[in-house]
């Protein structure tokens, strides 16, 4: 389903971390990001992110769009379109402006959607600024 996509965002990737790698720390780029390996921190970019069959993540993850075919165990926010294939394992929260999702993923945890999702965060950041 998303192969041909797939196979453009990783030619077009600026930091690969590849299948025999583990990062611990955080990434931060511009530039589009492959994960094949195994990375323990967070992830942020303005590009876009893939992540692969089984690679590893424990981290949060924010980018433009994303494909995630591994596992990852944190908080997803992407800011346009998130493809998620069937052999992906999410166990945290997701927020994306759209959404496509393999039969077959495993996803735990709470999804939001649309395409007003700056808005909602800045909401949502504004109560807990409030409260506290």
């Amino acid at each position: 389903m998303f192969k041909q996509e797939n196979k453009n965002l990783q030619k077009e990737a600026e930091t690969v971390i590849g299948p025999s790698v583990m990062v611990k720390g955080n990434l931060n780029s511009n530039g589009n990001i492959v994960i094949e390996g195994i990375l323990k921190g967070g992830v942020k970019t303005a590009g876009d992110v893939f992540i692969g069959n089984k690679a590893q993540i424990t981290a949060d993850l924010e980018a433009k769009t994303a494909h995630i075919g591994g596992e990852i165990r944190g908080n997803v926010k992407i800011e346009e379109s998130l493809y998620i294939s069937s052999t992906a394992k999410i166990y945290g929260d997701v927020v994306c402006a759209s959404l496509a999702v393999e039969q077959g993923a495993m996803i735990n945890g709470r999804f939001s959607m649309g395409k007003d999702i700056k808005t909602e965060k800045s909401e949502e950041e504004e109560k807990e600024a409030v409260s506290k």
